[in-house]
């Protein structure tokens, strides 16, 4: 199996859970399959983890995680949902978002 998966015995290598990886080649067991760190997130099969990007969460164990609609976040690396700060009156995001945008005519905030 390859890195981020597991199996064997006659069965089809598995992936790593979301927020969890493994860098092992051949595993046999999920029990290699490591909880990423706080502020870092992974998808399903995955050799390593990443930093959570502006706008996006991860308390460790999970993918990154967006911002809701209505909220961003600037810091990298971000562990809770707390880091999401509600946009201002006139301005507004979308899921994921890094900042906030004035909202155009016609529409409001």
């Amino acid at each position: 199996c390859e890195a981020g998966t597991y199996g064997g015995g006659g069965t089809a290598c598995l992936l790593c859970p979301a927020g969890k990886y493994s860098g092992e080649v051949g595993a046999t067991t999920s029990d290699t399959c490591e909880v990423c760190e706080a502020g870092n997130g992974s998808y399903e099969g995955s050799s390593s983890c990443s930093t959570c990007e502006a706008g996006t969460y991860g308390g460790g164990g999970t993918a990154c995680l967006l911002c809701p609609a209505g909220k961003y976040s600037g810091e990298v690396g971000a562990t809770t949902s707390d880091t999401c700060e509600v946009c201002e009156a006139g301005n507004g995001s979308y899921e994921g978002s890094s900042s906030c945008s004035t909202c155009e005519a016609g529409t409001y905030g």
